[in-house]
């Protein structure tokens, strides 16, 4: 079955005021998505932002959600302080990565997905237009369409 992953918990479109939040990305797990997080370390803690470590949370917070989270780490001291058991990746600019579970994050959308495959989905044009084919999952802001 193909994962929805709530791109920052972002379920129903973006709140870039919400995005990262520690409640938000609860409810869009209590909704039923997993989510997409971006982690950075500033020190010896981890932080929750995008552009920012923003929302300060510990590794026990990630740990207990560990199995509804994908964790973009942003930076290398975040990748060298993960849990192995945080399902993790990193990127900059790549056309694809690898996940620390095996899956395949793919940016290049003329690339056709398998069922290891997460695909980006962010806007709501490319949610409802991307054809419908076997993947592993999608990360939106748009997780109910």
């Amino acid at each position: 079955m193909m994962k929805i992953i709530a791109h920052r918990g972002n379920i129903q479109g973006p709140i870039p005021a919400r995005e990262n939040a520690p409640d938000y990305v609860d409810e869009a797990i209590a909704a039923g998505f997993d989510v997409e997080v971006d982690l950075r370390m500033v020190g010896k803690d981890f932080y929750l932002g995008h552009d920012f470590p923003l929302y300060p949370v510990s590794a026990d917070w990630i740990s207990k959600r560990s199995d509804r989270l994908l964790i973009h780490l942003k930076d290398f001291a975040s990748l060298r302080a993960r849990s192995s058991l945080w399902h993790t990746f990193c990127h900059s600019r790549d056309t694809f990565t690898f996940t620390s579970r095996g899956y395949i994050w793919l940016h290049d959308l003329s690339i056709t997905p398998d069922s290891m495959t997460l695909v980006p989905l962010i806007t709501k044009e490319l949610r409802v237009s991307y054809p419908r084919s076997i993947m592993g999952g999608i990360c939106t802001d748009f997780c109910s369409t």
